[in-house]
C-alpha cells in the first residue's frame, strides 16, 4: 500500500487476542455493575440525609435570590431620579408607621399585641399556652 507521497508503507493488521478481549469484558462489567448501584446509592444517600439537604438546597436559593434583588435595587438605584424617589417612599412609610402605631398609646399596645402574637406563631405557641 502506498501513502500520498507515492512511498510504500506496510500495513499490518490488529487482531484482539482472548486475553485483550476478556480484559474489556471484565473491566466493563465492572463500570456497568458499579453504574447501576449509582440510582441506589443516590436514593440512600437521599434518605439518610433527606433534611439538611433540603435545608442546604434552601439556603443556597435564599442566597441566590438575595443577591438577586439586590442587584436589581441596585440598578434601579442608579438611575438618575429613582434613587431621591425611594428615599421619599422610604420617609413617607416611616412618618404614616410612627402616626398609625407610635403617637397613641392604644395603637402602640395594638402593635405590642400584633408582634406578641407573630412571636408566638412563630415559636409554636398556641393562645391556650400563654
Amino acid at each position: 500500500m502506498s501513502n500520498f507521497n507515492g512511498e510504500e508503507v506496510a500495513v499490518t493488521n490488529i487482531s484482539l487476542t482472548d486475553e485483550t478481549n476478556q480484559e474489556w469484558r471484565q473491566s466493563f462489567s465492572q463500570v456497568s455493575s458499579f453504574l447501576e448501584e449509582v440510582p441506589k446509592l443516590v436514593g440512600d444517600f437521599y434518605q439518610k440525609y433527606n433534611r439538611p439537604i433540603l435545608y442546604a438546597v434552601f439556603i443556597v436559593v435564599g442566597i441566590i435570590i438575595f443577591k438577586t434583588v439586590l442587584a436589581i435595587l441596585d440598578a434601579l438605584n442608579d438611575i438618575p431620579f429613582l434613587s431621591p424617589f425611594f428615599e421619599l417612599i422610604g420617609l413617607g412609610y416611616s412618618g404614616w408607621f410612627i402616626y398609625r402605631y407610635l403617637l397613641k398609646a392604644t395603637t402602640r399596645q395594638e402593635l405590642s399585641h400584633y408582634v406578641q402574637s407573630l412571636k408566638d406563631e412563630a415559636l409554636g405557641k398556641t393562645s391556650q399556652d400563654s
